[in-house]
């Protein structure tokens, strides 16, 4: 386990350097450290079912360090492992992010995802639909990020957040913390950080943003 912990401390070191991530109390510099890791997620992570079953086998205070090693080191995993390296990346450049658990409102499955503090709001974000929404459009010609910055409006369409996931699996489970965005980040702002202004690219999700989204 202590060396499964060195390398995964050594592959956050090398993604922080090779994405250029700033610690800053400046939150258009959070924003874009929240933006790019989601980005980097979706570019190398690959959606492994198979890791559901593997992790029947994890000692309980071994699930979150494995699950972590998945996604960091080996770019592979589920929702768990996705929502953990985006929340650790983060947290090593002072940016405040938690793993949220949800319900999916069309399967009822369970689901798992992140929420950011940005000047004194939280908002989703969630790199495994990201990847997902990716994948399926066939015409992509660069990443546009549709599942960063939510606020409830948006993002509880699909699923319903229910807990706030501890650090320690044999911990208990945290509740939700109340300033939840109702709005989202507008998705120019957003995609602002991760591609060139120049480029025309549709956000499959919302093609219909609201007048007051904001």
């Amino acid at each position: 386990i202590e060396q499964i912990k060195y390398e995964i401390n050594k592959a956050i070191d090398k993604i922080i350097k090779q994405l250029d991530l700033q610690e800053s109390n400046d939150v258009m510099d959070q924003l874009r450290n929240c933006c790019l890791v989601q980005k980097y997620i979706v570019e190398h992570n690959t959606y492994d079912e198979d890791i559901m079953k593997k992790k029947e086998g994890y000692k309980p205070e071994e699930i979150v360090i494995l699950d972590l090693y998945n996604a960091v080191v080996l770019h592979s995993g589920v929702c768990t492992s996705n929502a953990l390296m985006f929340k650790k990346v983060l947290e090593k450049i002072g940016v405040k992010s938690e793993v949220v658990g949800l319900i999916s409102n069309d399967t009822g499955g369970i689901h798992a995802s992140n929420i950011v503090e940005l000047d004194g709001k939280y908002y989703f974000f969630d790199s495994t639909l990201e990847t997902s929404i990716y994948k399926s459009n066939s015409k992509n010609d660069g990443i546009v990020l549709c599942c960063a910055g939510l606020g409830k409006n948006e993002y509880c369409q699909f699923y319903t957040p229910k807990v706030v996931l501890p650090d320690d699996p044999t911990d208990n489970v945290k509740p939700l913390p109340e300033k939840i965005s109702e709005y989202r980040i507008p998705p120019e702002i957003v995609n602002s950080f991760i591609i060139d202004s120049s480029k025309h690219n549709t956000c499959l999700l919302y093609t219909s943003p609201s007048p007051r989204d904001r």
